[in-house]
């Protein structure tokens, strides 16, 4: 039975051409695709099972050796990893901005140490933001979760074996799957970015495959039950694919039908071939399994890029270019690099040749890596057309500073506008961050100074914690309120918030531990606070629109390609923006100490709100008013404070 389950198998590769079309067309923005990238998951089951088959077989044997495992990797994984960083690392000298250019560099070194997915979840790069994908390098964080395990596997199985009877291996096994599995359930709600990234949270899904590879499960003899499971397992991936969504906890109980899926469609197929067997097995499906690894390197670069150049979004002719470059050169990458050095150069290079020269090239690539990170990604090569643009950094001085709650203790958050004592208080997410310019001018101007507690992602939902973020809710919802019963002093505090995430994008734990939407969190949160402080004035302010054109970095980049773009949104569709939240402000202000700040004609004119004035950004990004864009505001804190601009 154990060389049945490593012998060359057409409908693996018929299951692996699913799993990268559906990654493929997810990323290429298919409509129908929602959960395109569960695709991955199934590459971790398909790789568990093929690896722990070999490992296991091979041991069993006693003829295996490391080093000949970790050669095998080195040519099926390296060669085409190389040259794909490489020519990406070419045609992004010609296309990345300084600081995107540094960022891959980094990630560069990353890829090379096997670590991307820890790069990836350190830099906080949520796999499904707008931001990560400017990162040509982001789908190297899948690679990154394979090769820890390849690298660890094994010595746990030459340990497990060396130590322990070989009937113990399926009890560790199933240990190292619940376990895995249960990190992973408990993740999704606490720690959800490093949840998606991290090896111990994605480790289940691979042992999912390796029980299957040493045989744990009992082979099914009816072919009856065969053809059932692997229609069910077929139905599991494709409901998957369809019905998962960038909003659904994962991985978690989510990414286990694709897995489950996954599982059965190879169980079922050990034995003989059903008919789904048969339909994955079909030439054109095996054709695009046998070249799914060069298919998955190349195809999200190509994405990136052309995406990053054009800025808007990319029409249909655009991705299908995109799709139809993406199959062609995974199929030329195949050809002439992968199956040359997974099969004929065996005899032409020996295994020290081999290992040197994967040395030499993670050195010469990671020397590269280096540079553009050292050197803040080469800003040199851009015109000073680019780079005065690329002056309008997101934080400089107080506003880097200031804008850290979290790394602040009470007594070091900073006190703002005029030489006095603080008398209110600018509490909020970014926005607040981005809003604090201004305020803190007007402050100065009225003779009024202020303490800013503002951290990136929060709003004040007393009561409730964030989902993903529960710790960080409980500590600075704590925090907030001792500051608030300790300094009397503070009389008004401004709430600035990105309205439409915290209440539509959003989900929160109440404290019953049940998840409820961002609607009743944020309005139940604000009552709360506002009732727990009834001779504190709360000031809402509405946050300014969201627009594709504003912002340093697509300036830049506008300037850098020529590229004709509107760098204003409509004022009524900003209108339409604010109506899936402002009924909650509304509703806010009927409490008698809560009242709204609404500087919609100072975001907008007649028709349009513009992204610049005078020439000069007042984003800098897409919805962050830049310390330029805050200054407009100066005039309507100052209303305010002078009883003109309450718009209860």
């Amino acid at each position: 039975r154990m060389s049945e389950t490593v012998k060359y198998r057409p409908d693996i590769d018929g299951l692996r051409a699913v799993a990268v079309s559906a990654v493929v067309l997810y990323h290429a923005g298919v409509p129908q695709v929602h959960g395109g990238f569960v695709g991955v998951d199934v590459f971790f089951v398909i790789s568990g099972y093929l690896i722990t088959g070999i490992l296991y077989r091979e041991m069993s044997e006693r003829r295996f050796s490391l080093a000949s495992f970790y050669e095998r990797r080195v040519r099926r994984l390296l060669p085409t990893l190389f040259a794909m960083i490489a020519v990406t690392g070419v045609v992004s000298w010609f296309v990345l901005l300084p600081d995107d250019f540094a960022t891959f560099g980094r990630s560069v070194v990353a890829t090379l140490l096997f670590v991307a997915n820890i790069f990836f979840w350190r830099e906080s790069s949520n796999y499904f933001d707008a931001p990560a994908h400017l990162k040509p390098l982001l789908h190297a964080w899948s690679l990154g979760v394979e090769e820890q395990f390849y690298i660890l596997f094994p010595l746990f199985l030459l340990l497990a074996i060396r130590f322990l009877p070989w009937r113990a291996l399926p009890a560790l096994l199933l240990v190292g799957f619940l376990g895995s599995f249960a990190l992973s359930v408990w993740g999704v709600a606490n720690a959800p970015v490093a949840t998606f990234y991290l090896l111990p949270t994605r480790a289940w899904e691979l042992l999912a495959g390796a029980a299957l590879g040493i045989g744990m499960v009992p082979s099914i003899r009816s072919g009856w039950f065969r053809e059932s499971s692997a229609i069910l397992g077929f139905l599991l991936i494709v409901l998957s694919i369809y019905l998962v969504t960038p909003k659904t906890p994962f991985p978690g109980w989510a990414a286990l039908p694709s897995c489950l899926g996954a599982a059965l469609i190879i169980h079922a197929n050990t034995g003989g071939r059903t008919v789904i067997g048969a339909l994955l097995s079909q030439r054109p499906l095996v054709f695009i399994g046998l070249i799914s690894y060069s298919l998955y390197l190349v195809h999200w670069p190509i994405f990136v890029l052309v995406g990053y150049a054009a800025i808007e979004p990319l029409g249909t002719a655009d991705i299908t270019v995109c799709l139809l470059a993406s199959f062609g050169l995974a199929a030329l990458s195949w050809r002439y690099i992968e199956r040359p050095f997974r099969g004929t150069t065996k005899d032409l290079l020996s295994r020290k040749l081999v290992f040197a020269s994967a040395g030499l090239g993670m050195v010469m690539l990671g020397t590269g890596g280096s540079v553009l990170a050292l050197s803040g990604g080469l800003p040199q090569r851009m015109s000073e057309d680019v780079l005065q643009v690329l002056d309008v950094q997101q934080y400089v001085g107080d506003e880097r500073h200031c804008h850290l709650a979290l790394r602040h203790k009470d007594d070091e958050l900073c006190v703002r506008g005029g030489n006095i004592r603080e008398t209110f208080m600018l509490l909020g997410d970014s926005h607040a961050g981005a809003i604090a310019p201004g305020l803190f001018a007007a402050a100065r101007e009225a003779g009024r100074a202020g303490l800013q507690f503002s951290e990136p992602g929060y709003g004040p939902t007393i009561g409730f914690l964030k989902w993903g973020e529960a710790d960080k809710f409980r500590i600075l919802n704590e925090r907030l309120v001792n500051l608030l019963r300790q300094r009397e002093q503070i009389k008004e505090v401004f709430i600035v918030v990105y309205w439409h995430q915290a209440i539509v994008d959003n989900r929160y734990w109440n404290e019953a531990g049940v998840l409820v939407d961002g609607k009743t969190a944020v309005s139940e949160g604000l009552r709360r606070l506002a009732e727990m402080f009834p001779t504190r004035k709360f000031v809402l302010v509405h946050a300014p629109p969201r627009g594709s054109g504003y912002g340093y970095h697509v300036e830049a980049r506008r300037r850098l390609f020529g590229v004709p773009m509107s760098q204003t949104v409509p004022r009524a569709e900003y209108l339409e923006f604010r109506r899936s939240y402002e009924g909650i402000l509304k509703k806010a202000a009927d409490l008698p100490n809560v009242t709204v700040i609404d500087p919609l004609d100072f975001y907008c004119g007649v028709d349009v709100c513009p992204g610049l004035l005078g020439g000069t950004l007042l984003y800098r990004d897409d919805n962050h008013l830049s310390a330029f864009g805050s200054d407009q505001l100066v005039s309507a804190f100052l209303d305010y404070w002078s009883g003109k601009g309450d718009d209860r």
